[in-house]
């Protein structure tokens, strides 16, 4: 089973960074193509959500990996206890930090998740999801 999510973690994450490397190296001129001028306040957020994203990806499918294993509900707690956290987080720092730290926290919280959840597989499971070195 290791071999088979490890192996589809490393296909994700290829096909993951086919998306995220133009982000991550030049989001000022994609976001001028898709969404005209005006958004580059928008350049900061799109990164740090692109960092979450592919940290998702090198991770693999630790949380199906649990809930298919029925362990559900530790799963489920680890996103509660993310959602809880990015919802207080992020709530206080837009309301004083503004979009880049909503953004930063919302990068923060869901890595920290994916790679809490990647470790409880680990754990729990002694099966590791990660893309392959």
């Amino acid at each position: 089973m290791q071999r088979v999510l490890r192996t589809g973690a490393t296909m994700a994450t290829g096909a993951t960074m086919l998306v995220a490397l133009p982000l991550l190296v030049a989001p000022g001129p994609i976001l001028r193509i898709v969404y005209g001028p005006g958004f580059q306040e928008a350049i900061v957020p799109l990164i740090l959500l692109t960092i979450a994203l592919v940290v998702n990806a090198l991770t693999g499918l630790a949380g199906l990996t649990l809930s298919m294993a029925h362990r559900e509900g530790l799963a489920a707690q680890v996103q509660w206890g993310a959602l809880i956290t990015r919802v207080a987080i992020g709530t206080a720092v837009a309301a004083t930090l503004g979009l880049n730290a909503l953004a930063a926290s919302a990068c923060l919280v869901s890595s920290g998740m994916f790679l809490f959840m990647w470790r409880r597989t680990r754990r729990e499971l002694g099966v590791n999801t990660a893309v392959t070195v």
